[in-house]
């Protein structure tokens, strides 16, 4: 999926973070039976501000191109966060 939504991206700017979701209690609670998983952060303060789950097991392109051409410049920096497929 990584390799795939970095493709997907392009020159847009929007960052890509990869995260462990098995180091976070809360992100390991709501996702843990769905890694791979695509989070969509909005502007906001803290970490979680805005999130949005985009898609989980595989990328689903309309709902990334969705979530970055819905943002208008006051929404800016857009970030998006993908948890790995990872063995438990």
């Amino acid at each position: 999926m990584h390799s795939d939504l970095s493709a997907l991206l392009g020159a847009h700017n929007i960052s890509v973070e990869v995260i462990d979701i098995d180091a976070d209690p809360v992100l390991l609670e709501q996702f843990d039976e769905l890694v791979p998983v695509l989070i969509g952060h909005g502007p906001g303060p803290g970490r979680g501000s805005g999130r949005q789950q985009l898609c989980h097991y595989f990328l689903d392109v309309d709902s990334v191109k969705a979530f970055y051409t819905n943002a208008t410049t006051t929404q800016l920096p857009l970030a998006i966060q993908i948890a790995p497929d990872q063995p438990h």
